[in-house]
């Protein structure tokens, strides 16, 4: 993080959280969030990646308060969230806001474009004239690059991408400081996806927005992302600038992320995946119902001893700005820069 960034404020500060749903009969407790900490300042988007069950989505829900919270606090802009009345939240909620992954069920199929987008509005501006009303929708729609008139369709009237743009629109029609941005590109094709990516960029400038980005692509994210947290089984295990993550990963998860999204040079994808068979062994498939006192990826990794097992790895500071939850990174980083770097 550069001087000037680390010098802007925090809007979004998750600290220790913990997530905690009843299992299935004889399951116990499923620890879908296990004291996970990230902080999204002004400006700033913040990748939040992960396979499918590591809790990256329980994170944004409990920020939105659809989560239970077990333990930790969670501030947004100064003003505590975690035990926060039902009022408080709601004068909150214009400055944080949320995209789904699914732009067709976020979007009611029995009302107007218009009326879906007029009723965040309308919570904020509860007085607010109808032409008022009118006039911010069909700026909302301009944002996205879509004509205002069509605020009287329906949504099964538009494309897939047409309907992310809309609730793209809804979260920006209360001017919000902060979007929480779940999937959003997930269910769109690769042209579109790259649209809507670079839609979100321009917007942030434009408008001074700060995101916290939920996916499972490691590439998607590093797109848009100024710093990135990997998640793994509801615990981080590295986090740091976007760059660096991506050019230098320090935890073995975060290279099979990195080794699962495709890159056009076949040599550079093939050693990607040699280095992510390299990380597996025996023991991966071995089923897991719950986190012990180790580090929660122990069980896939080539590397674990037996510390990994019985204690958790501490978040150390690499020189690179990169922190990362793991026993043996040093050992593997001299590997590395002993062999082919």
């Amino acid at each position: 993080m550069t001087a000037v960034a680390a010098e802007r404020e925090v809007l979004l500060d998750v600290a220790g959280l913990s997530v905690h749903y009843r299992g299935e009969a004889g399951a116990g407790v499923v620890r879908a969030v296990d004291d996970a900490s990230l902080q999204v300042r002004e400006f700033e988007t913040v990748g939040l990646v992960g396979e499918s069950g590591s809790g990256k989505t329980t994170i944004g829900r409990a920020v939105l308060g659809l989560a239970p919270v077990a333990g930790g606090e969670i501030s947004f802009a100064g003003e505590q969230l975690t035990r926060a009345s039902a009022r408080k939240r709601r004068l909150l909620c214009a400055d944080l806001q949320v995209i789904f992954q699914d732009p067709y069920s976020s979007l009611n199929p029995a009302r107007k474009i218009g009326q879906t987008l007029a009723e965040p509005f309308r919570a904020k501006h509860r007085r607010s004239p109808a032409e008022g009303v009118e006039h911010k929708v069909g700026r909302a729609l301009e944002k996205v690059g879509l004509d205002p008139e069509v605020a009287d369709r329906y949504p099964y009237q538009f494309s897939g991408g047409q309907r992310q743009r809309i609730a793209i629109a809804r979260a920006l029609v209360t001017d919000p400081r902060l979007i929480i941005c779940d999937e959003p590109v997930s269910s769109l094709d690769l042209s579109v996806q790259a649209q809507v990516l670079n839609l979100l960029r321009t917007l942030q400038t434009e408008l001074g927005l700060s995101y916290l980005f939920v996916s499972h692509d490691l590439a998607v994210v590093r797109h848009v992302s100024h710093r990135i947290v990997i998640l793994y089984r509801g615990r981080v295990m590295e986090e740091g600038p976007a760059d660096a993550v991506y050019a230098a990963p320090a935890h073995p998860y975060t290279r099979i992320l990195l080794a699962a999204a495709p890159i056009p040079d076949p040599a550079e994808q093939r050693r990607r995946r040699a280095d992510a068979a390299a990380t597996r062994n025996e023991r991966m498939h071995k089923a897991v119902t719950a986190v012990g006192a180790g580090c929660p990826f122990a069980a896939r990794c080539a590397h674990a001893t037996a510390v990994c097992e019985a204690e958790q790895p501490d978040m150390e500071t690499l020189a690179n700005g990169v922190r990362v939850a793991c026993h043996h990174w040093r050992e593997l980083r001299s590997v590395e820069h002993g062999g082919r770097r």
